[in-house]
């Protein structure tokens, strides 16, 4: 990575070859693989360094969930899983804990610390229509002051292809179209305050274009607005 020393690429080396000889089978891997983040993040001031650091250890640990899955409550809770039922299966899912936002990411650069809590509220689901908006905004915003950011490619598809495309299309627990295909005044009123209090960013000009072909297809869920949906564009 740009900026990193042959002593720091050598500390991210030395740490995935510990993570790889650590007994993946137990439990306790997960905290032997944290004590090593922090002991071998302590070992540089380049933060650069340390967020290649987090990557191999975030891998690890998304890994590692898999061993929770018949663990009690309060384990699922220290480490910062939840349960919930995806298609008639329990499944874990990161939640906001004191396991990560102080065990790991205050180590980190801001950009990724910022990215890393983003990500950690963003898994408790979406409230409302206006959640949905603010989070679209949010990876907007981060994406422009963090062109160079590691994970560019994971930030770009947040913006564009979860979130712009959710606001655009609704979720199933927040329906932008009524039963009877059409747009809901709930969600033409948020566009349109959206475009008016954000009106040079991307997502604006987005809506903007997308409440115009609506407006030529009466409001109602066609063909064109289907299409216009998956591949979202502003004129």
């Amino acid at each position: 990575m740009l900026g990193q020393s042959n002593e720091d690429t050598s500390l991210v080396a030395t740490f995935e070859k510990a993570l790889d000889q650590l007994e993946k089978s137990k439990l306790t891997s997960l905290d032997k693989a944290t004590d090593l983040f922090k002991e071998q993040a302590l070992a540089t001031d380049n933060l650069a360094t340390r967020d290649s650091l987090f990557m191999p250890y975030f891998n690890f640990y998304n890994v590692g969930r898999t061993l929770l899955l018949d663990q009690p409550q309060d384990s699922l809770s220290k480490y910062g899983f939840r349960k919930e039922m995806r298609s008639g299966k329990t499944v874990l899912t990161p939640t906001t804990s004191p396991y990560l936002t102080n065990r790991i990411i205050p180590y980190l650069s801001g950009p990724m610390q910022a990215f890393c809590n983003q990500q950690l509220r963003e898994f408790d689901g979406y409230a409302t229509l206006e959640t949905i908006a603010q989070n679209t905004l949010w990876w907007e915003r981060f994406n422009q002051q963090n062109p160079d950011f590691v994970l560019k490619e994971m930030t770009v598809y947040h913006f564009r292809e979860w979130h712009l495309k959710n606001l655009l299309k609704g979720v199933p627990s927040i329906p932008v179209f009524d039963s009877g295909n059409m747009l809901t005044k709930e969600a033409q009123v948020l566009y349109q305050r959206l475009i008016s209090e954000n009106p040079d960013s991307d997502t604006a000009m987005v809506l903007t274009a997308y409440l115009a072909l609506l407006e030529k297809n009466k409001m109602e869920r066609t063909t064109p607005v289907l299409d216009f949906q998956e591949n979202p564009v502003s004129h």
